[in-house]
């Protein structure tokens, strides 16, 4: 039987060898820097879980305000760790690591559906933050207030959910396939003050437009700033 060639563009074909893969072990220099690297480790979580999680809550976090209770597990299953402790996961996630001059090192690495690939450092990812957070104050968003977050899969994803952290508005991601309306009803149920999304997304070679646009502040439960757009979902 003659062979095909495969005209799929090579991205393609190797996704779909992955696709059959089940066992990734990484690569013995890669081991080798893990942070776990004694089995030990897991001993000594077995035998207290609790002590073992406050230890590393306390040597790995910064907290505003130190926690004293670890686990309340008075009404399971609904389980509370570190309760009365607070804590700022942007500055968690940014700024310690910037602070302690590893700015420049890579936070992530983003490869996008078409090949695109882009290297994010802790110093351009905190100032993208911190821009989009004072762009969020300044259109009146402020604690307490949901913010929608309507993107492709791009970096300025993670830069949105961290700047709305930043300024204390909890954040709801909404599938970037999904129709206006039934963005609208997810932004309606949520009480969402504002909408942060791209003007379009790039899908298998295919360019199409987010279709979001802000709606009318006139009705209950719908945004009541106007919507926080990035230019284009391409890589910059």
């Amino acid at each position: 039987m003659r062979r095909t060639h495969d005209t799929r563009p090579p991205s393609e074909q190797r996704l779909e060898q992955l696709l059959h893969v089940t066992d990734f072990p990484p690569p013995p220099e890669f081991a080798g820097h893990a942070t776990a690297a004694d089995p030990a480790v897991y001993e000594q979580a077995a035998a207290d879980p609790q002590a073992w999680w406050a230890v590393q809550a306390r040597q790995r976090l910064a907290w505003d305000r130190p926690f004293t209770e670890i686990l309340d597990d008075a009404n399971p299953p609904f389980y509370r760790w570190f309760a009365d402790g607070t804590l700022d996961v942007s500055y968690n996630c940014l700024d310690r690591h910037v602070q302690a001059g590893h700015g420049d090192r890579v936070a992530f690495h983003w490869h996008g559906e078409e090949g695109e690939q882009r290297n994010l450092t802790y110093a351009s990812l905190l100032a993208d933050v911190q821009r989009l957070a004072n762009g969020l104050k300044a259109r009146g968003v402020g604690r307490g207030d949901v913010v929608g977050i309507y993107l492709p899969m791009i970096p300025e994803v993670v830069v949105a959910m961290l700047a709305c952290a930043r300024i204390g508005a909890p954040h709801t991601v909404i599938f970037g396939g999904f129709a206006p309306s039934a963005v609208r009803e997810r932004l309606e149920t949520s009480a969402a003050k504002a909408l942060i999304t791209a003007d379009g997304a790039t899908s298998t070679r295919t360019v199409t437009c987010s279709g979001a646009r802000p709606t009318s502040a006139g009705s209950p439960g719908t945004p009541t700033s106007s919507t926080a757009r990035w230019p284009t979902a391409a890589p910059r």
